[in-house]
């Protein structure tokens, strides 16, 4: 996690449009893109995305999104693309990444691109279970020459049966091997593969939807599902040993995350002002731990 005050602190004005002002955090770096061209392998194909202005990130109100890449199978299901959402989504399991990595699913290659570029990280093993993604990816990208790429491991094969090599001790885990977000076998498929790999510390893509799901139904106040100490339980629940658990912060942008996705999906201008006005009050209740935090 880096210093609060090399982060994007930001003050932004009128929120998509409805007038709300609102600082928003997050603690982690801007991850790197790779460099991408259209290519097509089988029913799998990579294409440019338009740009957009005032889009909803994953934790943030984007002001800008600029043209990027997205892969489909068949033309029409986007499997990943490297949107504002897209990024944001994935800084928190960039951020963890050290040691010996096993990362579930290469999609467009976008978080590997940036854990093997750490220095902390010795070694990386992908698991992907789809040939034609590794050739997509190969005549896109050609991601095998990526700096860093001596790092990795690459294997075909199922996520959910993987296991590493005798006595291989996995430092973090990271799983993304679903298409959307807050997907209902997240949390019990990540439990599987940790169940297969034990590693020391996990992340699977928009675990925070999971979380957020945890205090909704258990009916936790305001300042019980934004508490760190309700995220541990969370995890312990679980039985997995899941990033973040040190930063105070990050319940808060769990709940902030979620209540964006919803306000970016909803038509109702009423309703939509109601959960702006809730994520800024999540945005700004996680700048004000991180100012404690940091003293």
């Amino acid at each position: 996690m880096t210093d609060i005050l090399n982060r994007d602190t930001i003050t932004t004005t009128n929120i998509l449009d409805l007038n709300i002002i609102t600082p928003m955090y997050i603690p982690w770096d801007t991850p790197k893109l790779p460099k991408y061209k259209e290519a097509k392998v089988g029913k799998w194909a990579i294409s440019r995305t338009p740009s957009k202005k005032w889009t909803c990130g994953y934790f943030l109100v984007k002001e800008y999104q600029p043209k990027g890449y997205v892969i489909k199978y068949d033309n029409q299901n986007v499997w990943m693309s490297l949107t504002a959402m897209e990024i944001e989504s994935h800084m928190p399991h960039l951020d963890a990444a050290h040691g010996n990595v096993v990362v579930m699913g290469l999609g467009m290659g976008f978080a590997l691109y940036n854990i093997i570029s750490k220095p902390t990280v010795t070694k990386v093993t992908v698991v992907e279970q789809n040939p034609d993604i590794v050739s997509i990816l190969e005549k896109s990208a050609n991601f095998k020459t990526w700096p860093g790429y001596h790092k990795v491991n690459l294997v075909i094969g199922d996520a959910l049966k993987y296991t590493p090599e005798p006595n291989e001790e996995v430092d973090f885990l990271f799983a993304d091997i679903w298409p959307h977000m807050g997907d209902d076998n997240a949390l019990s498929d990540t439990q599987q593969m940790q169940t297969n790999i034990k590693a020391k510390k996990v992340g699977y893509w928009t675990q925070e939807w999971d979380y957020v799901e945890y205090c909704r139904k258990d009916k936790f106040s305001f300042s019980k599902s934004n508490d760190i100490e309700t995220y541990r339980e969370f995890a312990k629940i679980n039985n997995l040993p899941l990033i973040e658990q040190d930063n105070p912060c990050y319940p808060d942008l769990c709940f902030a995350a979620i209540t964006l996705q919803l306000a970016g999906g909803e038509k109702d201008p009423i309703k939509k002002h109601m959960l702006m006005d809730r994520y800024a009050r999540f945005q700004q209740s996680a700048l004000v731990k991180a100012c404690q935090s940091f003293g």
